[in-house]
């Protein structure tokens, strides 16, 4: 009933928990000081001072034991949430490939509602579960004095609450994962029908989708219902189990005292105390349903962290030198072959330019150089070593088309948890011609209140501080105006000539004209390579495309200029 995987995911607040039993324990120990000196004045019909300074002092406890409980739980709570963000965050910082492990709506699933589910079992299952085992026996050590028989068959009433518990466990879970799978699915659908609404528009099929969301959600509806009957009738059975007993107990006390065999005193012991054998474990199945909610969302958390980060050591021992190696790199995605006997060499202080048609299978390259994409067959190494064996962040920078800025200043999107003395972010911006734009000037959402050359000058600037030893641009100037295409091919001939390797994907040929070798992809195979006048004079697919693109560009110049 515990899963110990998910309690090591956030050790810190064993002792918090610890604690929080703890207060759980005294409490039940001053409510029963409060209830026997209530129970012997009433009897006796008198109040002792010691008996009442007793009390009073084990009433104040009483009043106040559940502010201090509240805390905890609350000390808790913002502790595992702190500790599970902060590990799911430093993984995506460290391996970024580990963003690819679970949808966007996933992510914002398991950061938010996720979390929050497994903050409840920390905070409140966890804790009952321990207090609930050792609460009916000291309630047998405390009514055991007066009747041990009726006392030890109220104990042995107690484990029926937790039977039922384990009965509907296996059903439970099964449900819930279900529930879960349901959850995030929908929200997937609904992020994915959201970003594509112009498109679904363009094409008139807005309706159509809203079909198979309004399907998806009355799935959703229909387990949901099935998951709250489940508890409902789980519940049920608790209570049924909880006041039959204490009924039985009464009923037993009362009949015990007729016959003589015990004292008002013990009589009105039971009839108060009766109840608290049940209600821990009673309190423990209401937290039972929400724990389950929090170990179908552990197994999202534990797919999220799965990626296992390689020391830093071992990061350091990689020779750079010695850069990317491709070999016979084969790559299958469902039936079809993305890539096909793709091999290449990128060492440092090289160049190479990859390009091609759409579909070309240039994007999964890259993606396989960034320990992105599981290999069919062939490998792929980085200083020596296989690719999925390290962080290549720690190497590589990577400049792509699209890039994301954040809703902040320019120097938290420059810096992005690292720390850079503002001379140098400066320097870099005034080096890619950003010079009106201030480390303190706020980005809006995605950029929108910058144009798309200033955004990827500034994708750029962030690699740039970053300083590694290969830089791969993926499509850097597509879709910019020729401005800042020229500018940011200027930073890449520095890089090249500061001893950088290089790797530069792009539609536009003229761009890596300056690269030392072009490597050419068509249908998922490299069909040529070398440098650009050699290609020229091949006079195969590449040189087909310039000539395209020379007489395209041509044509464009000779109309601004009438």
């Amino acid at each position: 009933m515990i899963d110990k995987k998910l309690v090591a995911s956030s050790s810190e607040a064993k002792k918090p928990i610890a604690f929080l039993v703890g207060l759980k324990l005294i409490h039940l120990c001053v409510n029963i000081i409060v209830i026997s000196s209530l129970v012997n004045a009433l009897v006796h019909q008198t109040l002792k001072p010691l008996t009442s300074l007793v009390f009073f002092v084990s009433f104040i406890l009483k009043v106040i034991l559940p502010y201090f409980q509240t805390k905890l739980n609350h000390t808790i709570s913002k502790q595992v949430s702190s500790t599970l963000r902060t590990r799911i965050l430093t993984t995506m910082f460290e391996n970024p490939e580990a963003k690819h492990q679970l949808t966007d709506s996933e992510w914002a699933q398991l950061t938010t509602e996720g979390i929050e589910h497994i903050e409840v079992y920390f905070s409140q299952y966890i804790p009952q579960f321990f207090y609930s085992m050792m609460a009916p026996v000291i309630l047998v050590a405390v009514l055991g004095r007066v009747h041990l028989g009726i006392a030890i068959a109220l104990f042995i009433g107690v484990p029926l609450i937790p039977i039922s518990i384990i009965a509907v466990q296996k059903f439970a879970k099964k449900l819930l994962s279900k529930y879960w799978d349901k959850y995030t699915g929908l929200g997937n659908s609904f992020l994915d029908n959201l970003e594509s609404l112009t498109t679904l528009k363009v094409f008139n099929i807005d309706e159509k989708a809203q079909e198979v969301m309004d399907k998806e959600a009355e799935e959703f509806r229909k387990v949901t219902m099935r998951v709250l009957i489940m508890q409902l009738n789980s519940i049920s059975v608790m209570d049924l189990v909880a006041y039959c007993g204490s009924m039985i107990a009464i009923g037993l006390s009362l009949l015990s005292y007729k016959n003589g065999g015990m004292s008002l005193y013990g009589v009105l012991m039971f009839i108060l105390l009766s109840s608290e054998f049940f209600i821990p474990m009673r309190q423990l199945g209401s937290y039972f349903h929400v724990a389950m909610n929090g170990q179908a969302a552990s197994d999202l958390l534990d797919k999220a962290l799965s990626i296992k980060d390689e020391t830093k050591e071992h990061s350091m021992s990689v020779d750079e030198n010695l850069g990317f190696e491709v070999n016979n790199l084969h790559v299958t995605i469902g039936q079809t072959e993305i890539l096909k006997s793709i091999s290449l060499s990128l060492r440092r202080g090289e160049s190479v330019g990859l390009v091609g048609p759409s579909g070309a299978g240039k994007s999964m390259l890259i993606q396989s150089l960034l320990g992105r994409v599981t290999t069919s067959s062939g490998e792929v190494l980085f200083g020596g070593e296989l690719i999925l064996n390290q962080n290549i962040f720690n190497h590589v920078a990577l400049v792509s088309a699209k890039p994301h800025l954040f809703k902040a200043s320019v120097r938290d999107n420059l810096e992005m948890g690292y720390h850079y003395a503002d001379e140098n972010m400066e320097k870099i911006l005034s080096l890619l011609n950003l010079d009106d734009i201030k480390l303190d000037d706020m980005i809006l959402e995605r950029g929108e209140n910058l144009s798309g050359g200033q955004r990827q000058r500034l994708e750029l600037a962030r690699a740039l501080l970053k300083d590694t030893s290969y830089y791969i641009f993926d499509e850097a100037t597509a879709n910019i105006d020729m401005e800042s295409e020229a500018i940011i091919n200027g930073i890449i001939d520095a890089l090249k000539q500061e001893g950088k390797g290089i790797l530069y994907v792009s539609h536009r040929l003229k761009n890596v004209e300056s690269m030392d070798t072009i490597m050419v992809m068509d249908k998922g195979r490299c069909v040529e390579f070398g440098n650009h006048q050699n290609l020229l004079s091949n006079e195969g697919l590449y040189y087909d495309m310039y000539r395209e693109q020379s007489s395209l560009e041509n044509f464009e110049y000779m109309e601004e200029q009438a």
